[in-house]
């Protein structure tokens, strides 16, 4: 472990070996001052635990929270969903409007932009930035810009480039269901309206997003057709009714493979003057030598039928849901708290008396069943370490003295995670679970040499401060390497660095600060604990004498 090289056939010393003694022996002269101290001990056992407790209490709840982290991306999205627009070209309009605002607020950081339209109240413009590092700068900006109305609703983030199949984070989720798609679509916005009057949730949608369309239907007249029938003629009512679909909404008969992507195909009249019950009242039919209208064998009517219908358990359903800006997240579970109570206290009010069931989900449950998972995955290996380790050593005590590194790295990580402003995730989740397998590596290498000590009859209090002068080199150089190689993952770099950036995060600076306080926790608990305790006592083969202070090294004296 001794960084050397041979000239002339002598050994020379490392470049920073006069370095690493100076540092070696301002430790042991640090540690053999509070190894002496009365009530060190108990410090050591307890002050960890309470300021790893207050930080869980304190900073983890303030931690933004995901699934896992996105890629780095330069593309901006803007999602516009303009529920009331009748026409497609109404929602052209809007995408523009929407189009020249974000030009207009962040046009000097953009490179390009690539407009899309949906449906004719859905639409959307992507941003490619100069420079993704402008990100959370130009979303901010846009949230100002591209502020949501009764009308118009927008939606701003960052594109996933990936692709990941994330669930969506909802800050807010209210389920209603029923029988009847009217009740639905009338609570539906009486509840967005009363949202909207309170004002606390700008970004408000629901599915279906689109209103009601208002379609036409074809109603026949029973005395024509059965005049037709009893004259023998060949026209069938499924032939006309066929008919009208094609004009009105289209037929879909599936899909087909597009330039290898499967494509939904609609089948509908291309001319628009059959595109109107008007005009559709024209259209000839042949009835033997005759040829009559389509008006003559029946009449239009208008209906109302939803453009989306989304259905569960044979009742249909609509969504209200919301999210928050980035600023305007602190403290969401209780605004949500808030708006559940509020709802469950205007039910009727919000149904008008009908048949309408009111569901407040829980928001981000599937992040909040993801983080629950992991803390039975994290219990499960303090759970597992502390088997391997009693295995090894046969000592309660000892066991516990190692694994009070594991409070220590999680410390490093919670003020690491704040202090980058990097998210409470999966990866940095699983980042916390390596490191409890890591920190407490330097504390068996510790525990190991001191038992060594002891059984060679060396007093406790040597053995202690030989056992950490033999193994600081070897403990140091093995946290620094393991630092330096997940230094890169915690930087982030490359397009995909940002899904693992927290781990590396977790992992670096946890471990970091547990390898510097474990050298001193350690021995200090090992000390004190065998002040209490008589590991070996004396015996006619092995009496007290037989206990020796450590052989001494001139070189390598810490005092």
């Amino acid at each position: 472990l001794f960084l050397i090289k041979k000239t002339n056939g002598v050994i020379q010393p490392a470049p920073l070996e006069k370095q690493l003694n100076g540092l070696s022996k301002r430790y042991m002269s640090l540690l053999d001052y509070f190894v002496g101290r009365k009530g060190m001990k108990l410090a050591v056992a307890v002050v960890p635990m309470i300021i790893a407790a207050i930080l869980l209490f304190t900073i983890a709840p303030r931690l933004p929270k995901e699934i896992v982290g996105t890629p780095a991306t330069d593309w901006l999205y803007v999602g516009i969903n303009a529920p009331q627009s009748s026409t497609s070209r109404q929602m052209e309009n809007i995408v523009q409007e929407a189009e020249s605002k974000s030009l207009e607020a962040i046009g000097d950081l953009t490179a390009y932009t690539f407009v899309q339209m949906q449906q004719k109240t859905y639409g959307s413009v992507m941003l490619r930035l100069k420079d993704k590092r402008d990100m959370k700068k130009t979303i901010a900006s846009l949230q100002k810009v591209l502020t949501n109305t009764p009308e118009v609703f927008y939606f701003v983030d960052s594109w996933n480039p990936a692709e990941l199949p994330l669930p969506q984070m909802n800050h807010l989720e209210i389920r209603m269901s029923g029988k009847r798609s009217e009740d639905i679509r009338m609570a539906t916005s009486r509840l967005k309206f009363m949202i909207n009057e309170k004002g606390d949730y700008k970004r408000l949608s629901t599915t279906p997003s689109a209103p009601n369309s208002k379609l036409y239907r074809f109603v026949p007249y029973d005395h024509v057709w059965s005049a037709l029938e009893a004259d023998g003629s060949t026209l069938n009512l499924m032939d006309v009714l066929d008919l009208t679909f094609y004009a009105n909404t289209g037929k879909k008969p599936g899909s087909m493979l597009i330039d290898g992507k499967m494509t939904p195909v609609t089948i509908r009249f291309a001319d628009e003057r059959f595109q109107n019950p008007e005009t559709l009242g024209a259209y000839p039919f042949k009835l033997k030598k005759k040829i009559v209208p389509l008006s003559a064998l029946g009449r239009f009517e208008t209906v109302e039928a939803p453009s989306e219908i989304n259905r569960e358990n044979g009742r249909e359903e609509a969504i209200v849901r919301s999210t928050l800006d980035k600023d305007e997240e602190q403290g969401w579970e209780a605004l949500a708290e808030k708006y559940a109570t509020f709802v469950n206290a205007n039910i009727k009010q919000i149904t008008g008396g009908k048949d309408v069931n009111i569901e407040v989900m829980q928001p981000k449950k599937e992040l909040f069943a993801a983080l629950k998972q992991l803390k039975t995955s994290l219990i499960i290996s303090i759970a597992l370490i502390f088997l391997v380790l009693w295995l090894q050593f046969a000592s309660i005590r000892q066991v516990l003295v190692i694994m009070m590194t594991i409070p220590v790295g999680l410390i490093g990580s919670l003020i690491a995670l704040s202090l980058f402003s990097s998210t409470l995730s999966l990866n940095s989740a699983l980042g916390v679970i390596l490191l409890n397998g890591i920190a407490v590596n330097n504390a068996i290498l510790l525990v190991e040499v001191y038992n060594q000590l002891l059984e060679k009859g060396i007093a406790p209090r040597e053995a202690v401060m030989e056992a950490c002068r033999s193994r600081l080199r070897p403990i140091l150089i093995t946290s620094l390497t393991t630092c330096l190689g997940m230094f890169p993952i915690a930087l982030g770099l490359g397009d995909g660095g940002k899904i693992l950036q927290p781990l590396g995060i977790t992992v670096t600076f946890g471990l970091l600060l547990s390898t510097f306080l474990s050298l001193f926790i350690v021995p200090i608990a090992l000390y004190r604990q065998d002040d209490l305790i008589e590991i070996d006592p004396p015996s006619p083969d092995k009496p007290k004498s037989a206990i020796k202070p450590a052989p001494v090294d001139e070189e390598r004296v810490w005092q």
